[in-house]
């Protein structure tokens, strides 16, 4: 079922550059039904963090616009599926896969150099306390941003194939 989520998830960003919020709802009900399945309230409890975690901590990082509200909702969905531990290994995973594409993408577009000012811009800046929306301080990037639900997936099916094993 998460697998088939996913591959949803990664397909409508890669054409529309969204995650369906309906798809989302869908798989929360899908963790929550589970839980109410097992009739403890000690797993509908763990299901309620497992979902709710990864919205709170990634929740920073949206704010600044490194990352989708959209990805952070497929993140919490796989932790509601799998638990902390793993979604915890597949965040690693896309952040270091979306790094690699990135810099293969910044690299392809020639604009490595002028986003890496831009980075140290935003960070001085936010060091003096002057906070701002990172993809509105740095240069046009809106040919050069990647899917990271891509990113989340390949993470999320390379560690199932590894558990698998």
């Amino acid at each position: 079922m998460l697998a088939t989520i996913v591959l949803i998830a990664m397909i409508s960003d890669i054409y529309g550059r969204r995650i369906s919020n309906r798809l989302i709802v869908v798989a929360y009900i899908i963790c929550i039904a589970k839980a109410l399945g097992s009739r403890t309230f000690s797993a509908i409890l763990q299901v309620v963090i497992d979902l709710s975690t990864p919205v709170i901590i990634l929740y920073l990082l949206y704010l600044i616009g490194v990352i989708g509200a959209g990805d952070i909702k497929l993140l919490s969905v796989i932790s509601g599926f799998t638990g902390m531990i793993f979604a915890g290994k597949v965040t690693l995973l896309a952040f270091l896969l979306g790094g690699v594409w990135s810099v293969a993408r910044l690299l392809q577009e020639k604009s490595l150099m002028r986003n890496m000012y831009a980075g140290v811009g935003y960070i001085w800046n936010l060091m003096q306390g002057k906070v701002t929306d990172y993809q509105s301080f740095s240069p046009d990037r809106s040919d050069i941003t990647i899917p990271f639900s891509v990113c989340i997936g390949i993470g999320t099916y390379m560690l199932m194939l590894i558990e698998m094993m």
